[in-house]
């Protein structure tokens, strides 16, 4: 079913970007020595966790839109349209919409 192709790759990675926000969340705590944190931190290491998280999140979705979108099959895998986008686009390709993301 081409509504769920590429769906592998988000699901491995979702423990990842979670271990992530956490970890920049902790990291950013340090950085400010804060051990208590006020709503105005508590926005800034977020925002900082998120901004983080993009990074990751960025390239695995898009490779799983571009896996929904490949109604020819030229993919028989995440991996696969990985190295395509990085062959076309180079390794910038994976970053292309992550603005967007980081916006989300």
């Amino acid at each position: 079913m081409q509504l769920f192709s590429g769906i592998q790759y988000p699901l491995i990675t979702v423990p990842v970007v979670n271990a992530v926000i956490f970890g920049a969340y902790e990291l950013f705590k340090k950085i400010t020595n804060k051990k208590e944190l006020s709503f105005v931190n508590g926005i800034e290491n977020g925002a900082f966790a998120g901004l983080v998280n993009t990074v990751i999140v960025t390239p695995v979705e898009l490779v799983k839109c571009h896996m929904q979108l490949d109604k020819t099959n030229k993919f028989n895998s995440s991996t696969n349209c990985a190295q395509h986008i990085i062959k076309t686009e180079g390794f910038k390709g994976l970053f292309r919409g992550g603005s967007s993301t980081a916006f989300r």
